[in-house]
């Protein structure tokens, strides 16, 4: 699910994937 997976990215590279998601909606592969 999405929640779950912008969940652990944003643990990961600390809210990073705002940079992909927030935009294209696309998934980064890391």
């Amino acid at each position: 699910p999405e929640e779950v997976f912008c969940e652990l990215v944003n643990r990961h590279n600390g809210g990073d994937y705002h940079k992909f998601t927030g935009k294209t909606g696309i998934r980064p592969v890391d």
